[in-house]
């Protein structure tokens, strides 16, 4: 019988270098075998409860060595972590519990309110942990905490064998275009993902030390568990995002390595607060999840003297393409790559036909990383999987290298005059002028023309631009049909908990 379970990579390294630093968070630090030995005890805890293999667990934790632990523990018992974003309120934590039927619930002590609510307004009878409660602080009604219970837990255990394509994690999506659906990823899925993304595309080694900057409930901070679980390398932990602690977690912990959306290079550009520290131990930065226009990958390049790497994937599965730093500079401006290891890309029509080449088409895919299914959704599942190939959303153009260029979501883009304008074009356009920090574009509606396209704009400290100049600026880089008709001026973007920005909150009325 084949047997996988993708919390093999930390036992390996339990044995191998058991002393070697897994987890830095700021004072506190964790090796391999302090976190192992930690999640054999919680998965005795589980084990107790009678939760075990394929029973869902979920997670409510900020990025923290509580979190690493539990994660782990729930595996190694056979169950399924159900990693939730840290801010997420009670009434979207109902949702999520209604949808996922855990056998147990366990939250951060930061979290426990809104854990507590959601017990109440669903129902909820399954065990509660709480972690990290101040030692004189009552503990929350029906609540067990966390570190007592690891305290008194039996200190081994063995591993569930838990089959490849059985149910590993539950992560739900950011919510951009409607209700969070929770896409169910296998023990192969993130097996693949933890050594092929740490291998081939940001080649990390057990010498890196990996800032975790996104979520652990989110895709960027589950790949970058598994590749630096599996390289062996270590992490430095970031609970919330501040841009400030950010750099200074560089400079502390000496960071060679992180991934982010493109909104961390323009943050990296312009804030001053960058020329006070050293960010010289940085020598690769992965950047996706959003397109990274090639003017500001040039100056990041420039800036910083790093090794760039550019990829495209989402929940449902990563990398599509990948882009690495030795194929940068000779790779044409704006592209994600060329399709990864193992993942068959294709550009389709409405009618799923291919496209020729230079046209645009949705992006469909299939590969060892693509999530099987979407949780209870047996519908929409099989409308995204339709003849043997996920379709993405994505719409996309393809040279005859076989570079794949990122047009926008099908549902972003902005029907004008019966042309299709992408919002990246647009976008990429305003970036060009110098007072410009960040872009987003929408389609608003036009009784004449279907949509008209607005652009709203944060502008980069200490510049000044008006509203006729931004768009006189772009009529003599695009199209007549796609230049921005109205701009207005933010002083920030609303963006998701990763920083993809939330263009469905920018087209509701102000």
């Amino acid at each position: 019988m084949h047997t996988l379970n993708i919390c093999m990579p930390l036992e390996y390294a339990a044995r191998r270098v058991p002393d070697k630093t897994f987890l830095l968070a700021g004072p506190r630090r964790l090796s391999y075998a302090d976190v192992d030995a930690q999640a054999r005890r919680f998965a005795n805890v589980l084990a107790g409860l009678g939760i075990g293999r394929g029973r869902r667990v979920i997670l409510l934790f900020p990025n923290g060595p509580e979190f690493f632990v539990s994660y782990f523990g729930i595996l190694k018992a056979g169950g399924v972590p159900v990693p939730l974003n840290a801010s997420t309120p009670a009434p979207e934590l109902g949702h999520y519990m209604r949808d996922a039927e855990p056998a147990a619930l366990i939250a951060d002590a930061t979290c426990v309110q809104a854990a507590t609510q959601a017990r109440i307004e669903t129902g909820f009878g399954g065990a509660f942990f709480a972690g990290g409660l101040p030692e004189a602080s009552a503990s929350p009604e029906g609540a067990t905490r966390l570190e007592a219970a690891l305290a008194q837990a039996a200190p081994e255990f063995e591993t569930a064998p838990t089959q490849p394509d059985d149910e590993a994690v539950i992560l739900y999506t950011s919510g951009t275009t409607g209700k969070p659906r929770g896409v169910v990823l296998t023990h192969f899925n993130l097996a693949y993902i933890g050594q092929h993304v740490g291998r081939d595309f940001w080649r990390v080694h057990g010498s890196d030390v990996i800032q975790m900057i996104s979520p652990a409930g989110h895709i960027f901070g589950q790949t970058i568990l598994h590749v630096a679980c599996d390289a062996q390398a270590t992490l430095s932990l970031m609970a919330r995002f501040e841009p400030e602690a950010f750099l200074e977690a560089i400079q502390r912990d000496r960071v060679s390595f992180f991934a982010g959306v493109p909104t961390l290079a323009q943050l990296m550009l312009h804030s001053p607060a960058v020329a006070k520290y050293d960010l010289t131990s940085l020598r690769a930065v992965m950047f996706g999840g959003a397109t990274l226009h090639a003017e500001t990958a040039r100056a990041f390049k420039a800036r910083f003297g790093v090794e760039l790497i550019t990829g495209y994937g989402m929940t449902e599965g990563v990398p599509f393409t990948m882009l690495t730093g030795d194929q940068f500079d000779a790779a044409p401006a704006g592209t994600v790559g060329l399709p990864a290891r193992g993942i068959r890309l294709r550009l389709v029509d409405e009618g799923e036909r291919d496209v020729p080449i230079g046209e645009l088409g949705e992006v469909v895919v299939r590969g060892p990383q693509v999530s099987r299914s979407y949780l209870n959704l047996p519908e929409e599942t099989a409308r995204s999987q339709r003849n043997g190939w996920f379709h993405t959303g994505d719409v996309g153009r393809m040279d005859p290298a076989g570079y794949l260029f990122l047009v926008d979501r099908v549902t972003d883009l902005i029907k004008r005059s019966g042309y299709s304008v992408a919002p990246a074009e647009v976008e990429g356009a305003l970036l060009q002028h110098p007072a410009v920090g960040e872009a987003a574009v929408v389609g608003i509606p036009d009784s004449v023309r279907g949509e008209e396209i607005k652009a709203f704009v944060v502008l980069k400290p200490g510049h000044a631009v008006d509203e006729a100049e931004l768009i006189d600026h772009c009529k003599q880089r695009l199209a007549a049909y796609k230049y921005p008709r109205s701009v207005e001026f933010r002083d920030a973007l609303p963006k998701n908990p990763v920083g993809k920005v939330l263009r469905r909150l920018l087209r509701q009325p102000s």
